[in-house]
Parts: structure tokens; C-alpha cells; sequence
């Protein structure tokens, strides 16, 4: 392989920019959290199962926002009724959710979430509708954080915005500097620079169009059709354009395939900058202290821990569900004899692991 002075300067350009990343990382991203965790029987009471989750893994996702049906529902505001719903062919099951009262408390998620929930209806919803008012509720609850400066700093400190500005220009000139050369070398001159900067544009609106699909807010649909016009204009443009001039100089190619490997780098380190807060810090050290106490503990311990709450399970079922433990924990508890809650109904005589099949596995929490 030929090393030329050309290369070696990006590659230098490159490192540098590496280490640059990193070094923001330290100071915007990296958090500064030397508490110690503890076991958590319960998830911390000063947040709902949705904020619980955002805490631990920084963004929020629908089910997240799925969870706010068992978590309300097990506060008094919901029950959950098993329906059966006549097909074409055959009866399937469905659900119906029920408002029991309008909602009493403070958290402006939770009661945002309730109203889109039962938007264009009195106090039922049945599960066929809440397709099309989740999706708004979604979108809604996603706002009130990222729009709410109070909220949205309650847990996590603020994007530095002029350091994400700059690692986006670094970015985009390590893109240029690796694709220019190969282009002019290949195509000529003349017409080399004209598809480098045409093939520069495009990539840049793919690019901002793929940001706003997976970073940005807005409906589902919306993310997808950009996201769509994204790689429309990123892959055509590197097929068609960029790559036989990088096949015709393998040095060309091994450079190319090196500065990806540094973008893909800085892409993942200005992700990661978004620190919690003091606050968020201590809530996420809870966190973790309950998810590890689901890693550990024995069925013996859960057994003396219902014995005292009867409403043990079902207080921390919605956090389960959004820590991603519900499949391994609906083994332990299907096995236990439990009551099915009162905030569910149906018409027929369910047993423990039915009512968490229909509740967790294949209905409720399908329909998104």
C-alpha cells in the first residue's frame, strides 16, 4: 500500500478529531456518578414507569408510554376489560380501557396521557381505537419533555448545542475530504469537482433527513418517509457515484473505510453527550439498584415480599415492563397464587399466567 501525503493528513485531521470527541465526552458526556448502588425492592416513588425509563435509557419509546396503562390503571384511573370481538371467520379477544375519574395528581405527562387517551371518546376506549389516539398521546407526552425546558432539565442537562454544531462540521469535512479526491482522480477535473459537490449536497440532506428520522420529534410516519428520502439520497449517490471511483485505487478504498470507522466513532460519542442531572443521577442509582435486585434475588424472597404487599406485583409491573424484565419475571409470578387485580376484568375465569399472556404477551401491549 502507497501512503501519500495527501492521506497521511487525514488521516492526522482524523485522530485529531477523535480526540477532540472524546475529550467533549468527558466533560459534557461522561457522568460524574461515584454513588453507590443499592438493592431497591421498589422503583423510585419520585417517578411514574414512562420517566423511569427515560431516566435509564435516555429517550423514550413507546412502550414507555405503553406502561402508563398498567401504572394508572393501578392507581385508580383505568381498568382494563377483556372483550371478545367477532371476526370474519372466528371471535378473537380484544380490550376495552375505562376511565374510572378524571385524573387528581401533578405529573403533566400523566394527565396529558390520559386526555389524548379518551380524546374523541366519553370514557371507553376500545382497543381497535386507541391505535389512533396513542399514536397522538405518543407524540404529545415525546413533546412535553423535549419542548418543556423544565421537564426536559429535571433529568438531564442540557445539549451542549454549539459543541454538537461543531462535531457535525467535522464530520461533514471528513466525509468531503475522503470522497473529493477519489472523485476528481476517477471522473477528471472539471467534471469530477461538479459530481463531488453535487454528491456533497445530497449527502448532506440525506444525512439531515436520517438525523431528524431517528433524533428529532414527530409522528411515526413522518420519521419513516424521512427516513426513506434519507437513504434515497445517501445510497444511489455512493453506489452510483462514490464507489467505482473508490474500487479504481484500493488506497483510495482502505482510507475511505478508516474515516467511516472515525464518523461512525464521533456519531456515537455526540449521542452519548447528554448528562444527567444531580437529580437524575440519583434516580438512575435506584434504578439500578431495583433492576439489580431482579437479577439476584430468589423466589423465596419474592414469596415474603407479596406476603407483606399483596399489591406488590402489580405496583411494579409497569416498571418491569419498560426495564425489559417482564418476560423472565412473568415466570416467577405465574407461578405464585396471585389475584387477578381489580382493575381488570373479564368475562372469563382467568388464572395468573393467562391474565398476564393476554395483558403483557399478546394483546395490550401488541397493539403499538
Amino acid at each position: 500500500m502507497k501512503i501519500d501525503i495527501y492521506s497521511i493528513m487525514i488521516m492526522a485531521i482524523s485522530i485529531m478529531f477523535v480526540l477532540i470527541t472524546f475529550y467533549l465526552w468527558l466533560k459534557y458526556g461522561k457522568e460524574d456518578n461515584d454513588m453507590e448502588v443499592i438493592e431497591e425492592f421498589y422503583p423510585p416513588k419520585e417517578c411514574n414507569s414512562l420517566e423511569t425509563g427515560y431516566i435509564y435509557k435516555r429517550y423514550i419509546d413507546k412502550k414507555d408510554v405503553v406502561s402508563l396503562l398498567i401504572y394508572l390503571a393501578n392507581k385508580g384511573y383505568l381498568k382494563i376489560e377483556q372483550t371478545t370481538d367477532q371476526g370474519i371467520f372466528k371471535k378473537s379477544k380484544g380490550f376495552r380501557i375505562i376511565k374510572i375519574k378524571e385524573y387528581e395528581g401533578n405529573n403533566e405527562i400523566e394527565k396529558i396521557f390520559l386526555e389524548e387517551l379518551f380524546f374523541h371518546s366519553d370514557n371507553s376506549v376500545t382497543g381497535l381505537q386507541l391505535k389512533d389516539n396513542f399514536e397522538k398521546a405518543t407524540e404529545k407526552v415525546k413533546k412535553i419533555i423535549s419542548d418543556n425546558k423544565e421537564n426536559k432539565e429535571k433529568f438531564f442537562l442540557p445539549r451542549p448545542k454549539k459543541v454538537i454544531k461543531n462535531l457535525t462540521a467535522m464530520i461533514l469535512l471528513m466525509y468531503a475530504l475522503i470522497t473529493i479526491k477519489p472523485i476528481i482522480e476517477f471522473y477528471g477535473i472539471i467534471f469530477g469537482w461538479i459530481l463531488a459537490l453535487f454528491q456533497m449536497i445530497i449527502t448532506i440532506i440525506g444525512f439531515v433527513f436520517l438525523f431528524i428520522s431517528i433524533w428529532g420529534n414527530g409522528p411515526k410516519t413522518t420519521k419513516i418517509v424521512l427516513a426513506i428520502f434519507g437513504n434515497i439520497c445517501i445510497i444511489p449517490t455512493l453506489i452510483n457515484i462514490i464507489w467505482p471511483a473508490l474500487l479504481a485505487n484500493k488506497n483510495n478504498l482502505l482510507l475511505y473505510i478508516i474515516e467511516i470507522i472515525c464518523i461512525i466513532i464521533l456519531i456515537i460519542f455526540m449521542g452519548k453527550m447528554h448528562k444527567r442531572t444531580q437529580y437524575g443521577n440519583e434516580l438512575f442509582v435506584k434504578i439500578k439498584g431495583f433492576r439489580r435486585f431482579f437479577k439476584i434475588t430468589e423466589k423465596s424472597q419474592l414469596k415474603r415480599l407479596i406476603m407483606q404487599d399483596s399489591k406488590y406485583f402489580y405496583d411494579i409491573l409497569s416498571y418491569i415492563y419498560v426495564l425489559d424484565e417482564y418476560e423472565i419475571w412473568m415466570k416467577y409470578f405465574k407461578e405464585m397464587d396471585l389475584k387477578i387485580p381489580s382493575w381488570y376484568n373479564s368475562k372469563e375465569d382467568l388464572c395468573m399466567q393467562d391474565f398476564l399472556n393476554f395483558l403483557l404477551k399478546y394483546h395490550l401491549f401488541s397493539f403499538v
